[in-house]
């Protein structure tokens, strides 16, 4: 689902009739969840408030003088569930390059170090985003009965993200 953009950048309650309809189609996208509580979870829920998604633009610049940005304020991307992950390999790259270079430097190098996999990783959000506005049913039955035999495919690749140690590129 996916409604106009708002100017806001604060959370929006849904108010009156539109709150009863959106919990209904919440209980319709969900309906054969394993999870039996679930719809009369939804029902009992008290407001329901959406939060506008945020990304930044590709490309721009992560530092400027004696400033670096990390993590979102650098490269926002559409929500995938591994934005702590990128948070922390952010952390431990740039704490890595500051014990052996200068400031100047270490902000040269993260960059050039950092952004070929930020741009693979937005690539890939932004695709997964995109791909589940407005899905319907059946298009989330069969992504739901593709899902494993994905990661089943993808197995090895993700393994070896996991895996790798951010301190050692070059």
């Amino acid at each position: 689902m996916e409604v106009e953009e708002q100017a806001s950048r604060e959370s929006w309650k849904v108010r009156g009739a539109d709150q009863q309809k959106m919990k209904e189609e919440v209980a319709e996208r969900f309906r054969d969840s394993r999870i039996p509580c679930l719809g009369q979870m939804i029902q009992e829920v008290g407001d329901l408030c959406f939060d506008p998604v945020h990304k930044l633009g590709r490309g721009g610049k992560w530092s400027r003088g004696k400033v670096m940005l990390l993590e979102d304020a650098a490269h926002a991307m559409p929500p995938q569930g591994e934005s702590s992950g990128f948070a922390l390999e952010d952390a431990v790259l740039f704490s890595h390059l500051l014990s052996q270079n200068t400031i100047a430097e270490t902000f040269g190098k993260y960059e050039r170090l950092r952004k070929p996999r930020i741009e693979v990783a937005y690539t890939e959000a932004e695709h997964r985003w995109e791909s589940v506005k407005d899905m319907g049913w059946l298009q989330c039955k069969i992504r739901e009965w593709i899902t494993p035999w994905f990661l089943w495919w993808t197995q090895g690749k993700r393994e070896e993200e996991f895996a790798a140690d951010v301190r050692t590129l070059e």
